[in-house]
């Protein structure tokens, strides 16, 4: 079952801020991880907003280049609909681009990889 990472865990690997994040990522094998392309258009919107956009890219690019990346396609777009009704039906909506996220790896019978804290992704059947 593939691993998709989300765009904190990138985040915190990429800056360095988490030794439990970099620790867990680099036991696992390249072939097990993957990133939704949503996930990989938000590293690189980071790093255009960022002060240093080109050494940032460059960064970003170096990483998503070490995974596969996968397209939000026809089955994700079924889960994203059925995602969506279930948590705004439950007054528990999420961020636009963490229903893109849920549905990609939802498509793809994938295990998200976030920190515990994060609420954006609540459990859903």
């Amino acid at each position: 079952m593939p691993r998709f990472l989300d765009t904190d865990i990138c985040i915190a690997f990429l800056r360095g801020t988490s030794a439990s994040v970099r620790d867990r990522l680099l036991r696992l094998s390249r072939n097990e991880v993957a990133l939704p392309t949503i996930v990989v258009a938000e590293l690189h919107f980071g790093a255009e907003k960022s002060a240093e956009p080109r050494r940032i890219g460059a960064r970003v690019e170096e990483f998503i280049q070490s995974f596969e990346v996968v397209s939000f396609g026809r089955s994700a777009a079924r889960h994203y609909a059925r995602i969506r009704a279930l948590l705004e039906g439950k007054g528990e909506p999420i961020g636009a681009n963490n229903y893109l996220v849920a549905a990609t790896v939802a498509a793809e019978k994938g295990i998200l990889v976030t920190e515990p804290s994060v609420r954006a992704f609540p459990r859903f059947p």
